[in-house]
């Protein structure tokens, strides 16, 4: 996958080395998660993850409820949008997951060009 990326400021981010995980729908290899069957405890990866502070999910168009249950539960260290997410739910996302549910999470939009 060759994605360009920018930070907030600008400046690029070099995704060698993180581990991309696809949650795109229509992926050839889909990731799936595991239902618990119970409201209150979110659902489960299908294969357990490790947290090594360099995994990656890309996501298109998804529910941001969907984007916050595969952060914690694949201890995702950036999320990196590539559909049609406005500035507004970036910014929801960001505060949502920093600091209570993953401390210093990235959430980026990909980017064929220079912000």
């Amino acid at each position: 996958m060759n994605f360009d990326v920018y930070d907030n400021n600008g400046n690029p981010i070099d995704l060698d080395g993180w581990t991309m995980i696809d949650f795109r729908e229509g992926t050839p290899h889909p990731v799936k998660m595991v239902s618990t069957h119970a409201g209150i405890i979110p659902d489960q990866p299908e294969q357990p993850v490790a947290d090594d502070g360099k995994t990656c999910g890309i996501f298109a168009d998804e529910m941001p409820q969907s984007v916050i249950t595969r952060a914690y539960a694949y201890h995702l260290d950036m999320i990196l949008l590539c559909g049609n997410e406005t500035a507004t739910l970036i910014q929801n996302l960001k505060t949502t997951l920093d600091p209570d549910i993953r401390r210093g999470i990235r959430v980026t939009k990909a980017s064929t060009t220079h912000p």
